[in-house]
């Protein structure tokens, strides 16, 4: 997949997650939430990406290296595929900077 395509999808589903949220919370009329949809527009593609890799309480990115990120980008073919490959290499991440730290105590 495309970095291009990725963004899209994943604004797309911003959009889809939250219009019922939305419409239930905020009472958005169709015009309101047509409003939201075109601001998801102007949000780059690195941006809107960013926000689904970034932890929303500590600031901490799935992906921190940004050719690891083009390469599960470009390996992924859908939307899901992306969240399980930045899941899986977050994972590995995470053992692999343990076992350094107990390497180096």
């Amino acid at each position: 997949m495309e970095k291009l395509q990725l963004a899209s999808h994943l604004r797309e589903r911003q959009a889809t997650m939250t219009d019922g949220k939305l419409r239930q919370q905020l009472h958005l009329s169709n015009k309101g939430i047509q409003y939201f949809r075109q601001t998801l527009q102007t949000i780059s593609d690195d941006d809107i990406i960013d926000s689904y890799i970034t932890c929303s309480c500590c600031g901490e990115k799935q992906v921190k290296d940004k050719r690891q990120l083009d390469l599960i980008i470009a390996a992924s073919n859908s939307v899901d595929e992306f969240f399980e490959l930045c899941n899986h290499f977050s994972m590995h991440a995470s053992v692999d900077n343990a076992e350094q730290g107990s390497i180096k105590s």
